[in-house]
Order: C-alpha cells, then sequence, then structure tokens
C-alpha cells in the first residue's frame, strides 16, 4: 500500500520548536531541515538519484527525503521563501585573484 503524502508529512514532519513557522519546519527523527533536503534536492535535479543522493549526504533514509517532498508540495511557498531568505547569507564570497609580486 503507497502511503499518501498527508501521511508521510503526519509521520516524519513537525514543526522545529525553535525555530517555529512552516518554512523550518524538520525531520522528527533526524532534526535536518526540510528546506536543507529540498535546497539539495532543487540544485541536483536528477530525479530519483537526487533523492537518494540527498538521503546520503544527509545520512537519513529515503523516506524522509520523500516526506520533505510531499510537505514542499503542500507548503511550496513556505520552503521558497525559506530558501530565498538562506540564499541572501550563504552566497559564496569571491576569493580575489593573487596579484603578482
Amino acid at each position: 500500500m503507497a502511503i499518501d503524502d498527508d501521511q508521510l508529512i503526519a509521520r516524519y514532519v513537525e514543526m522545529n520548536p525553535h525555530h517555529p513557522g512552516p518554512g523550518n519546519v524538520w525531520m522528527k527523527d533526524s532534526a535536518v531541515p526540510v528546506w536543507a533536503i529540498i535546497g539539495h534536492v532543487l540544485a541536483n535535479e536528477c530525479g530519483a538519484a537526487s533523492t537518494s543522493q540527498a538521503a546520503a549526504n544527509y545520512d537519513i533514509p529515503e523516506i524522509e527525503v520523500e516526506a520533505a517532498l510531499a510537505f514542499y508540495r503542500s507548503s511550496k511557498w513556505a520552503i521558497d521563501a525559506r530558501l530565498a531568505e538562506t540564499s541572501q547569507f550563504e552566497l559564496p564570497v569571491a576569493v580575489p585573484a593573487a596579484q603578482p609580486l
């Protein structure tokens, strides 16, 4: 029997008590933020391969990645806003080129 999105969310996703709001929900068992998982999956748009890669990178079961994707489908606006907020502060810093002596 397949698990629907609502069941995945109920089983694996919860509000982060330290950072309230739908953009800051995290995985119940691992405390990995949903926005971080989704950011990884979106950055590595490879379908099922990105799901398994995200699970491996965060050391979580693939079902948690599926639950994060289920939450994203239901609250895309919240996760997109959180990703946009995060990217303002986590942009790579350009390193100046070495100057000849």
